[in-house]
């Protein structure tokens, strides 16, 4: 098993690095932790359009901060990708190996218009029964090509891309197989993932962001979004809406979108298994990402959701290497942590 590896959490605004050691078979210490803006032009939306220019600026804060590894977990989250479960009879590993090959089309969903061959793809399989529950996931070659042409130019060897918000559980102690709800909260959207006794459940993307709570901010407070991004960590949301001087309408709005959108997905979970309530089928919602700090957020999903919430820290389970201090907004390396220890379990 390897003894070091990089988490890469490519999202909309920052790009997130942590690099994770093993220091015995169960014991990890984070050695190094980093961010940086994309450079202009390089990203257009969550696809990455000028890969040397990224690659250059990668190698540049890999070098800043002396990060050796050159085992790298990519992670993306992304409307590009397509997730979906399917059942499956009992079989050999061969055969369902030919079998997903066969149905790719079908299972993905795919246009009529796009081949096969277009597409990268991986699966996991979950035993249930009579049946194999196999998730599948697929990205077109377009989408991820100039994410592999970025890590060779930065000359670092990708082990896996995964989907981010899949390695979000291996950095919580879940012994007890908690029904678990992840919320990332990003600048450019949020990202839905529920696991249940360690298995899928369901994947989502809702475009409510960070980005919107700046602008509703810098509304209520009549100011410009360059200012309100730092207001939103100062004040909680019940002080942004009762000090507000402006209009207030927006961020009441943004506010009901978040919870909004959860509550839609969580309701989805509690019709598909016929139950009264949420809490019936999950135990907690964990957020996680830099808008999880915002004063106020998880007392709002809280009331909104009638479900435990909390915000997930990463640094409980892990140790910092000498002279790296924890973040005050913690969140925000989630998924590069969890990236990070998908590669040491390779």
């Amino acid at each position: 098993m390897a003894k070091s590896c990089l988490g890469l959490d490519i999202g909309s605004y920052q790009i997130k690095i942590a690099e994770l050691v093993r220091q015995g078979k169960h014991r990890y210490r984070i050695n190094n932790l980093c961010r940086f803006f994309p450079p202009k032009g390089s990203m257009a939306q969550d696809r990455l359009v000028d890969p040397k220019a990224l690659a250059f600026v990668l190698r540049e804060v890999l070098d800043k901060h002396e990060i050796r590894t050159d085992r790298v977990v990519l992670g993306l989250n992304s409307h590009n990708m397509s997730i979906r479960q399917v059942s499956m009879p009992r079989m050999s590993s061969r055969e369902l190996e030919q079998a997903v090959e066969l149905d790719l089309a079908e299972i993905l969903k795919l246009p009529t218009s796009q081949a096969v061959e277009s597409i990268y793809y991986s699966y996991d399989v979950f035993s249930r029964g009579q049946e194999l529950d196999v998730v599948v996931v697929g990205c077109s070659k377009e989408i991820l090509d100039p994410h592999i042409a970025m890590i060779k130019a930065a000359e670092l060897t990708a082990m896996v891309i995964d989907v981010a918000a899949f390695n979000l559980p291996r950095i919580v102690d879940n012994s007890s197989q908690t029904r678990t709800c992840y919320v990332d909260l990003g600048y450019g959207q949020t990202v839905i993932y529920v696991e249940s006794h360690g298995f899928y459940s369901v994947y989502r993307i809702i475009p409510v962001g960070g980005r919107m709570l700046d602008e509703a901010a810098a509304a209520a407070f009549e100011m410009d979004v360059f200012e309100a991004q730092k207001l939103k960590y100062e004040y909680s949301l019940e002080e942004m809406l009762r000090k507000g001087t402006g209009d207030k309408s927006m961020l009441r709005s943004v506010i009901h979108q978040y919870t909004g959108g959860i509550m839609q997905t969580l309701d989805y979970l509690r019709s598909q298994s016929r139950a009264s309530r949420v809490s019936d089928i999950l135990d907690q919602v964990v957020l996680c990402g830099g808008i999880s700090h915002v004063h106020g957020l998880v007392t709002a999903f809280q009331q909104e959701l009638d479900i435990t919430v909390k915000r997930l820290n990463p640094f409980e389970t892990y140790s910092l290497a000498k002279g790296i201090d924890k973040p005050v907004d913690y969140g925000v390396y989630a998924n590069s942590i969890g990236l990070a220890m998908r590669g040491l379990s390779e």
